[in-house]
């Protein structure tokens, strides 16, 4: 005796009766849909490897194809969110950028609200002198470091919350926080190094300081060196480097601008950010912030110019060290 064809291929038929006297049952393609289809789903599914990345998915790797035909197989099925690919747009982060500033400036406020002596000593015949209180903050080294701790502190927190919002790969990629060779490292710091004593030649051959006056006052007022230098040759390029040519540089390169547009605009505003040194210190800051520019844009990684950074830092502290003021 023959097996049946339903029982053979596994499939739930109707008797025959059914048909013949008008048994109200669906169709053979519908009873194929409702059947078939389910088991063939769940063994795609199951045959699925999974996903390896893959550069040219984002990463997903086979896992796309595997829904995609799954999702041919099942139409019925809610498609998955589409995630978004690619830094903020340069509008946003733009944006951004001015919040992370805003949020610099409340922890900077925040530590200088501590220093009531400073506020209270430019107070006098019942009026506060601004500029005199702002003098004295901006020339005491025991404040800027404890500024630029909290500060960095904060904005880095900003940042990276930022960069989770968008969903848009990890923070170690988004940021470029990826590491160099030593071939590429060394290749950059020579760069640096020549750059940096073509700028300090030039400044003793125009007889201007290497170092400013205001650079100078918060050395000495710094109150503690070890916090001094760790603001300064740390704390301070961390928070830069991520801000500039970290968050910033991203969303700007990914726009219209591209890498140079990224490189000018991120050099441009680091330098002035550092207004508080005369024509030629914000001059050689500028040239410094391009040879950074061209470094992360080359290398993909702001580690390598936080150490040009941190390093830049160091010889000027070195300097002020070796060098004191006259009498």
């Amino acid at each position: 005796m023959g097996v049946p064809l339903h029982k053979s291929v596994g499939v739930a038929v109707a008797p025959r009766a059914c048909f013949d006297f008008g048994c109200p049952l669906q169709s053979v393609e519908e009873r194929g849909r409702r059947h078939v289809r389910p088991v063939f789903s769940a063994a795609l599914r199951a045959a699925t490897p999974p996903p390896h990345p893959s550069p040219a998915l984002g990463g997903r790797g086979l896992s796309v194809v595997g829904a995609a035909m799954s999702d041919a197989v099942n139409p019925d099925a809610a498609p998955p969110p589409a995630p978004r690919t690619g830094p903020w747009g340069l509008w946003a982060t733009m944006g951004l950028s001015m919040l992370v500033v805003l949020v610099y400036c409340i922890a900077v406020a925040l530590v200088l609200g501590g220093f009531a002596a400073a506020a209270a000593a430019a107070i006098r015949d019942g009026a506060f002198h601004f500029g005199e209180f702002a003098g004295a903050i901006a020339t005491n080294g025991l404040v800027q470091s404890l500024s630029v701790l909290a500060a960095a502190v904060a904005c880095c927190v900003a940042m990276v919350l930022f960069v989770r919002w968008r969903r848009a790969g990890t923070v170690r990629d988004y940021l470029a926080l990826r590491a160099v060779s030593w071939r590429t490292a060394l290749a950059w710091f020579s760069v640096y190094v020549v750059l940096f004593a073509a700028v300090h030649g030039l400044l003793y051959a125009l007889e201007l300081p290497a170092s400013s006056d205001l650079v100078r006052r918060q050395f000495e007022t710094a109150g503690s060196v070890p916090l001094f230098v760790l603001a300064i040759v740390v704390v301070g390029p961390i928070l830069e480097e991520v801000f500039f040519r970290g968050f910033m540089f991203a969303g700007i390169a990914a726009s219209r601008l591209g890498l140079v547009g990224a490189v000018a605009i991120t050099s441009l505003l680091w330098a002035v950010v550092h207004v508080q040194y005369d024509i030629a210190g914000v001059t050689a800051v500028l040239s410094l912030g391009i040879v950074l520019g061209v470094a992360r844009a080359m290398s993909g990684s702001i580690l390598l110019t936080f150490a040009l950074h941190a390093a830049g830092n160091l010889a000027a502290i070195i300097e002020l060290m070796a060098f004191p003021p006259g009498p």
